[in-house]
């Protein structure tokens, strides 16, 4: 997923004044139809607005329990259906959600990770959910943190990071936090940071929406993972579902996406994890190019219940792909 933010954002980079020629030209968009296995459903939350989700797993009503899956940046819902066959061998139901502004998801221009915890109770109490995981992807870490703690452990009972970008902040800044990261995410993306957040957001836009994800993007640790049932075909989808944007379109997608970014980045998480008073995995392939290991050390030294699940020669994607199983078992034992 950072990867791909990473390639985007070199593209990107070099069509600013292109953004400023066309910024005032405008399109009805016309959002394409949701892949067939990961059809859309909706939760009306505050502000009148709905949160999207999909459901994938081991049916709720013969369920050990549900997997509470958070997207990355870019990202949607529909990657949880990689963690399907997995999540239905060990009983796990799976409500995987779309953030604010992504995908199907309506906007919420004011929101955070603690209003984005308000939706989620929402949709825990509309869906009559119990006996929950919370699990997070790269940038869905944080989400599916500040959800556990808000949710607290009489409805969750674990917590699955994989990959989690850590505290910027914490980690020294923006510069320092991706030492050991590719060149997109050790410069590109630092540097693009520095700069007023609309104008990245106008950077970010001229990028087209993918019908597919090539192969070439990956590093090595990761291309042989992503060919294995089907994940390169999922991911696709999951970033052509990302540019739907809330229904606004591509642009929508950057907007909340690049706010997301500039918010983990500039302010923190401004949450404290020890309010997680769960067990967490913390899942790293510490070959991950993506999101360095710092980050899943910082978040094991700052949660209070945390087994580190650290792989050789795993990498952003890998970890999960060839891990994911040992995980799920280890979690429903939570239950």
């Amino acid at each position: 997923m950072g990867t791909i933010v990473g390639v985007a954002v070199a593209v990107a980079a070099c069509g600013g004044a292109y953004y400023y020629l066309r910024r005032n030209k405008k399109t009805e968009y016309v959002p394409p139809e949701a892949p067939e296995f990961a059809k859309p459903y909706f939760v009306k939350v505050d502000d009148n607005r709905q949160v999207a989700y999909s459901t994938f797993g081991a049916d709720l009503a013969t369920a050990k329990g549900t997997l509470l899956f958070m997207h990355g940046i870019p990202g949607s819902r529909v990657f949880a259906y990689a963690l399907d066959k997995s999540a239905k061998a060990v009983g796990l139901h799976i409500v995987a959600l779309d953030r604010p502004g992504y995908a199907r998801s309506d906007p919420n221009l004011k929101g955070d990770l603690q209003s984005w915890a308000k939706d989620v109770a929402i949709v825990v109490k509309t869906l009559s959910l119990k006996n929950i995981i919370t699990l997070g992807i790269s940038g869905g870490g944080a989400p599916a943190a500040v959800c556990a703690a808000h949710l607290g452990p009489d409805l969750v009972k674990g917590v699955i990071l994989i990959a989690a970008m850590a505290d910027i902040k914490a980690l020294g800044g923006r510069f320092q936090a991706y030492k050991g990261g590719s060149f997109g995410q050790t410069v590109i993306i630092p540097l693009l940071m520095s700069l007023p957040e609309n104008y990245v957001t106008g950077l970010m836009s001229m990028i087209p929406p993918m019908d597919k994800i090539p192969l070439e993007l990956f590093p090595a640790e990761d291309k042989a993972a992503v060919t294995k049932n089907g994940v390169l075909e999922i991911m696709s989808a999951d970033v052509k579902e990302f540019f739907v944007g809330g229904f606004h379109g591509p642009k929508a997608a950057w907007v909340h996406s690049t706010r997301d970014m500039y918010q983990y980045i500039h302010n923190g998480y401004n949450f404290d994890p020890k309010e997680v008073k769960v067990p967490v995995i913390v899942m790293q392939g510490q070959v991950d190019r993506n999101v360095p290991i710092s980050h899943a050390n910082w978040w094991v030294s700052a949660l209070e219940k945390a087994t580190p699940m650290f792989k050789e020669n795993e990498g952003h994607i890998s970890i999960i792909v060839n891990h994911i199983d040992e995980a799920l078992e280890k979690a429903v034992s939570w239950l």
